[in-house]
């Protein structure tokens, strides 16, 4: 945008029609003043008195220029990270604080957002704060994920970063009255991360649980996926898909439809406090004085006491009247949201007479069997019949004093994988839930058999039908050049693998990366490989790997590497009982970080 000092082009950025396109369409857009400027600090992060001094004259300019649009500018975006910043002051809070200084100065009638940082860093914000950092904000902005520390299974109620979110808030409030913003937080569907109805049930549980910490705004990130590798975690953030496969538009996520049923139900309306369901598992958020959102990080059972029917709406918009008998409802809970409107007197967690169960995994194709009991075992009142609907199969449940009785039902199959919601109706007083596991009738797989001499592939071959017999097709696999197929695989019982080493000829080198793949009828299974050994650490017979001939030299930040004297090395991989050991000698000639001791991290 600034090609001359002083002279601004922001036509010239994408930037610019995006902003006002959105502005038609009643969006309010908060720009990022960033990053860089080739005439200023050579091109590194402002940090000079003149780069400073440049960076909020542009700033002035900006919000001169965005004025009908927008008053709210980010200053920068997670300075404390070196992902961003690469200036010569550094990451730290007193090179933040010079550069948002500089900028309110310049921009005195903007509402400048900041530190927009990377994570909640306790200390760093704390030192921000210290200096007086906030006197030069007028939003505080903090950007968190799931983090370093939490294991991939930890739900957004116990992820380090919120605990921290919320004392950040304390923090803030006890210097300077001013709004609060969430400006990223976000669950990725790549490969490795979660499934996109984690990512739905995930979004509307981040944002509730961020407002009741104290964010005045929440910003998921982002809207659209960034990329077509489902492998890759920056590529699947998106609560839409990107275009392609066939699809011409932008294909929603469930995610994308949690947020719009979410906004439906509470907007305009004011949350209040987490209500006591006297279990650590049960959230229960009150909106206004007629709506609740409720789930459990672990199924439970709720009574629900009122005296009226309620509406309850699941987290895809799907809606059904709830009618109390003896003045409560039954309602089952787990980690997809539900949004209860009506006159509630309270939520307490219950041992209810009802139940629902089915397989934890079932498959592709077949139809699934749901059962429904009813224990009257217990002092506890039930009609004798009790019509039952599970996902549009209807039938009538029997109940019996001093005794239990169950039905069961067969639901129609899916063709989806995924973790598929099992919902029943009992009665009209009652909505049960639980869930199984979709997964293909039978999958294959081959990883590397790793040896000290010789290689081989192994090849596995798992029936998930529980209750079927799979009779295969023979299994082809290739590595590399070599191919080869398993003529006679046999048949495979219900629930059972069948697995088979090949070996490989003696051309196949360790520690090289092998394109592969395995194939049986309907599935199928390709990547990368390599045979790479791990030896007993105390009997090491392998030399190491040598990196300058088989290591890939990969340019950071336009780094530059003239050969072996520059940058080189050997790894090894060796193990014991219990650890893995990476054994680096690295030789580089210029090397600018302090030493560190990692086992006092």
């Amino acid at each position: 945008m600034e090609k001359q000092k002083g002279v601004y082009d922001f036509g010239s950025y994408p930037l610019d029609a995006g902003l006002k396109n959105a502005a038609k369409r009643g969006i309010r857009t908060m720009p990022i003043l960033g990053y860089r400027n080739p005439l200023y600090d050579g091109g590194k992060t402002p940090s000079t008195p003149e780069g400073l001094a440049a960076f909020a004259r542009f700033g002035a300019a900006a919000a001169a220029a965005y004025a009908p649009y927008t008053n709210d500018f980010s200053v920068y975006n997670e300075y404390n990270s070196t992902g961003f910043n690469d200036g010569a002051c550094g990451i730290t809070a007193k090179c933040y604080y010079d550069m948002v200084k500089a900028v309110k100065q310049a921009m005195p009638d903007a509402n400048l957002v900041g530190p927009t940082s990377a994570g909640t860093q306790l200390a760093w914000h704390d030192d921000f704060i210290a200096r007086g950092g906030l006197d030069h904000l007028d939003t505080f902005s903090v950007n968190y994920y799931s983090s370093t520390g939490d294991s991939p299974s930890t739900p957004p109620e116990e992820i380090k970063a919120l605990g921290e979110f919320t004392q950040l808030v304390k923090k803030v409030e006890a210097r300077k009255k001013m709004p609060v913003w969430v400006t990223e937080n976000g669950w990725p569907t790549h490969t490795a991360g979660w499934t996109e109805a984690q990512q739905a049930d995930y979004l509307i549980r981040a944002q509730t649980l961020a407002r009741a910490a104290g964010a005045d705004k929440f910003f998921w990130y982002d809207v659209l996926d960034d990329g077509d590798n489902p492998g890759e975690r920056e590529h699947r953030f998106g609560q839409f898909r990107r275009a392609g496969g066939g699809v011409q538009g932008l294909a929603p996520k469930p995610s994308a439809v949690s947020n719009a049923v979410l906004i439906r139900q509470t907007a305009g309306k004011r949350l209040g406090a987490r209500q006591d369901a006297g279990d650590p598992a049960v959230h229960v958020y009150p909106y206004g004085t007629t709506t609740r959102s409720l789930w459990a990080t672990s199924p439970r059972t709720v009574s629900v006491r009122t005296d009226r029917p309620l509406t309850l709406t699941d987290q895809f918009g799907r809606r059904g009247t709830l009618t109390p008998t003896a003045g409560r409802i039954t309602l089952g809970l787990d980690g997809s949201p539900v949004f209860l409107e009506g006159p509630v007197t309270g939520v307490a967690v219950t041992g209810s007479p009802l139940s629902l169960s089915t397989a934890a995994q079932s498959v592709t194709g077949a139809d699934l069997k749901v059962t429904v009991t009813a224990d009257r075992t217990r002092a506890g009142a039930l009609p004798r019949r009790l019509p039952v609907t599970v996902d549009g199969v209807r039938g009538t449940l029997t109940t019996r004093p001093g005794t239990k009785t169950s039905l069961t039902l067969t639901v129609p199959a899916t063709g989806q994988t995924g973790v598929r919601d099992v919902d029943a109706s009992v009665g009209r007083q009652a909505r049960l839930r639980t869930t199984t596991k979709v997964v293909e009738p039978y999958t294959v797989t081959g990883r590397p058999d790793i040896r000290r001499n010789g290689a081989g592939l192994t090849v596995r071959l798992t029936n998930n039908d529980p209750e079927r017999a799979l009779a295969p097709a023979p299994v082809g696999w290739r590595v590399g050049p070599w191919t080869g197929t398993i003529a006679d695989p046999g048949p495979v019982p219900a629930g059972k693998s069948f697995e088979r080493t090949v070996e490989l000829p003696s051309g196949a080198q360790q520690f090289t990366s092998y394109a592969y793949s395995v194939t049986t009828g309907d599935a199928t299974e390709s990547g990368s490989l390599s045979l790479s050994p791990v030896e007993p650490a105390a009997d090491t017979t392998l030399a190491p790997v040598d990196l300058d001939s088989r290591g890939e030299w990969v340019s950071l930040r336009g780094g530059t590497r003239s050969g072996p004297d520059d940058l080189s090395g050997t790894i090894r991989y060796t193990h014991t009982d219990k650890d893995l050991i990476l054994d680096a000698v690295i030789k580089d000639d210029v090397h600018n970080a302090d030493r560190t001791d990692p086992s006092a991290a």
